[in-house]
């Protein structure tokens, strides 16, 4: 039987004989996995619940969007270039936007294995797909077992929100542009500029129409407020030396 190395404390496993060293090692491995809360790598399941969020807050934006897009007419964020079909993509796209989220723990493996999710908290739990009867506290993951915390929600809602805008912006001017709708006139002849230009032409062509009109009228607009402002006002003291309001 060989000796164990000088300065070893506690059990030696290689002084015993095969089955016994087989045994203390299955128990020390045994210990070491009670002392683990959950079984599975941190960062898949971070990684797996940011990718299901991230697609939730995009479809949920974009039928937000949508919707707003078609009651307020601006035919240059719609995704269809009908408003009564636009409005009917912008609910099904809020609908299956949660539809998914929910469902998905049932068709992709991550932190919710059938039979682990069981008082709806996050310790103990596996890798693998949910089961029906589960699906309501699978997503229950705490921010120290794979989920996500507050910083993280802060910080994706509004850059997957944008997408959902830049993506409306893209499709928007090529619906126009395909139909030969984009225009800066509106039907009396009158040129429009800011966010209701969106009606008649793209974003592209509404910004470039709205910024021209803001050099045109931004500084008669300002010296009449100027010269309508009280003799002691702070600003009127202050450009009246090279302004003659």
């Amino acid at each position: 039987m060989p000796a164990c190395p000088v300065g070893t404390s506690g059990t030696c496993i290689g002084a015993l004989p095969s089955d016994a060293g087989r045994i203390i090692s299955a128990v020390q491995g045994a210990l070491i996995r009670s002392n683990k809360s959950v079984g599975y790598e941190f960062e898949v399941a971070q990684g797996v619940m940011t990718r299901h969020y991230l697609l939730l807050v995009f479809l949920l934006s974009l039928g937000a969007l949508q919707f707003g897009a078609s009651l307020g007419g601006l035919r240059g964020l719609w995704l269809l270039p009908h408003k009564r079909w636009n409005m009917v993509l912008a609910f099904a796209l809020g609908i299956a936007g949660i539809s998914i989220f929910i469902l998905l723990p049932i068709w992709t493996s991550g932190p919710w294995a059938s039979g682990t999710v069981v008082d709806g908290t996050s310790e103990g739990r596996y890798w693998g797909r949910a089961s029906f009867e589960e699906l309501s506290r699978a997503r229950n993951l705490n921010d120290i077992h794979g989920g996500l915390n507050g910083g993280d929600y802060g910080a994706w809602f509004p850059l997957t929100a944008l997408v959902a805008v830049g993506f409306s912006v893209v499709v928007g001017a090529i619906n126009l542009h395909l139909g030969n709708r984009s225009r800066p006139e509106t039907e009396d002849g009158s040129v429009t500029d800011g966010f209701e230009a969106l009606a008649s032409m793209d974003w592209f062509s509404a910004t470039r129409h709205s910024w021209r009109a803001l050099g045109r009228t931004v500084w008669p607009d300002l010296r009449a407020l100027l010269r309508e402002a009280p003799r002691w006002a702070i600003p009127k003291l202050i450009v009246r030396r090279w302004i003659d309001v």
